[in-house]
Formats: structure tokens, C-alpha cells, sequence
């Protein structure tokens, strides 16, 4: 994720936080970079317990000096809270984790059974969510100190499901998007305020061709396992419109939706490779 740019006598440079791994050294983490004209330049690193395998990053909020936050996933389960100071510098670190670090800048909690698929930071509250591949969904909430807090399990679904993705779409309500163990899921909304852990709608791909598209709506979309949408391997929300979102799935199908819906996606795009454009389906509305 970028943080920024600034300038220099050879051009401007970026700031770049990005996950990383070293086979020599046998680490795995996060990594502070500056790309220039020059070339990449590290400048600073955080190991972590296992494989990076999700990065939310937000830039500096408010004054000019703000510290920047990150929040990473792992392959083995662990959450991981980087906090990165203005006045960091690359001129003095080693390629080392350890170089230069408080220890209020780094937390990291075992919180998953497995791989965390996907973290997502709630801009409006600085709630965080993770969701993983052992079928439950964590809130944390971030002290202003340092660390992580304990966790709060908002749902668990015993194994039964895999989540592969989770998306804050407003102060209260997220996505989920994962696949069962003998069914399809697709993609499920939630509501903090009036639902407590129990779903508040599920919009699942029960066919995508190039005529036709549409869901199973209100339901978990048991059957379509074996349709063409695929697992959901990414969410995004509209920043302006909270009711739409986008999900990518596997086979490169990207699909629109109304949340307010409960009939059919508003669009379907299938990238194709051996395609010049993308064919799509539905009509936006």
C-alpha cells in the first residue's frame, strides 16, 4: 500500500508498505520501502509469525506528522497491528525486523485457526476486521497506545465455512464472501445495529454465461458449487455509494451488485485472456 511521496535531488519518491519474504534469512513480514529513481531502497521491516497473506494499510490521517497504520494477516492465524512514524529514516536501519522499532509499533495476536484471508479497517470507527479461512470473524479494537486488544469473535461458524474476504461497507454493516463445505456461500451482508451475528442477506452466483445471470436471493445458494461464478476472492465497496460493491471471483469473473437487490448481480464481467474485451451481462441500474 502507497503512503506517499516526496522529493528528493535525483526525483520523487514513493513510500511504499508491502508484504515480503526472505528464503536466505528464513523471514517473513512486512517491509517499509522507498521506490525512486534510483531504485527501491529499504528501509525498514517487521517479521511476522508465518506468511503475509492480507495487508490493509491507511495512509496518515489529520495533521501533517500522523503516524500511518497497517494491518496484516498470516498464514498461521496471527493478526498483526505496524504502526510507521513520520520520522522514520532508511539512512540508519539494517535489513533487520528489529531495526529501529518501539515496541508500541508492533502487536501481534494469534487469533485464526488457520489462514487469515482478508483484514479490512473501518474508516469511520478504526474497528478492524479479520476473516479467515476457519470459518470466524474478529473485531478488534485498536488501543491508541499500541497492541491489539482482545478480540471480539462476532461469528464462528464451526469450520462449516470458509471466509475469503471481509468488507467494512459503513459504521455497522460489513460483507463476508467464503464457500462451505457442502455448499456455496458467495457473499453475505451483516448488521451490527438490529442482526447481532446472523446474516442479513446472501447474494450468490447461480449462473453466469454470456446471456444470463443471476442468485439465489435470502438463501445460502446451496447447488451452485458447480456453477461458473466461482469463489469470491475479493470485495470493494463504493466509496460514495455503500449499497454497491464489486466481488472478484476465481476464472476472472467480476460481478456488480445493489445490496438493496435481492434478484440479480447489475453486471457481469468475464476477463478473458484470449479476449480483447470483457464480455459482460446485465444491465446497471
Amino acid at each position: 500500500g502507497a503512503l506517499g511521496s516526496d522529493g528528493s535531488e535525483e526525483g520523487p519518491v514513493e513510500t511504499f508498505l508491502t508484504s515480503f519474504e526472505d528464503s536466505d534469512l528464513g523471514m517473513e513480514g512486512v517491509a517499509l520501502v522507498d521506490l525512486g529513481p534510483a531504485g527501491v531502497s529499504w528501509a525498514q521491516s517487521w517479521a511476522c509469525r508465518g506468511k503475509v497473506t492480507c495487508l490493509e494499510v491507511l495512509p496518515p490521517a489529520g495533521s501533517a506528522g500522523a503516524a500511518c497504520e497497517a494491518w496484516a494477516g498470516t498464514a498461521l492465524g496471527d493478526v498483526c497491528r505496524i504502526r510507521v512514524s513520520p520520522d522514520r529514516s532508511g539512512d540508519n536501519c539494517d535489513n533487520e525486523a528489529d531495526s529501529a522499532m518501539a515496541e508500541e509499533d508492533f502487536a501481534s495476536a494469534r487469533v485464526h485457526r488457520g489462514v487469515v484471508a482478508s483484514v479490512d479497517v473501518n474508516r469511520q470507527t478504526g474497528q478492524v476486521l479479520s476473516a479467515g479461512y476457519d470459518g470466524r470473524v474478529c473485531l478488534h479494537h485498536a488501543s491508541a497506545h499500541g497492541g491489539l486488544g482482545r478480540p471480539t469473535v462476532h461469528h464462528c461458524t464451526g469450520g462449516a465455512v470458509s471466509y475469503s474476504a471481509v468488507k467494512w461497507c459503513s459504521g455497522d454493516v460489513f460483507l463476508t464472501a467464503g464457500c462451505g463445505v457442502d455448499h456455496f456461500v458467495g457473499l453475505q451482508t451483516w448488521d451490527r445495529r438490529t442482526r447481532g451475528d446472523k446474516v442479513a442477506g446472501s447474494f450468490t452466483l447461480l449462473e453466469v454465461n454470456n446471456a444470463s445471470a443471476s442468485h439465489s436471493p435470502g438463501g445460502s445458494g446451496a447447488g451452485a458449487a458447480g456453477g461458473e461464478g466461482g469463489l469470491i476472492l475479493c470485495v470493494d465497496v463504493h466509496p460514495f455509494r455503500p449499497h454497491v460493491c464489486a466481488t472478484g471471483h476465481e476464472g476472472g469473473l467480476v460481478a456488480l451488485w445493489d445490496l438493496r437487490r435481492e434478484d440479480r448481480p447489475l453486471q457481469c464481467n468475464r476477463l478473458d485472456a484470449s479476449s480483447p474485451s470483457p464480455a459482460a451481462t446485465g444491465s446497471p441500474s
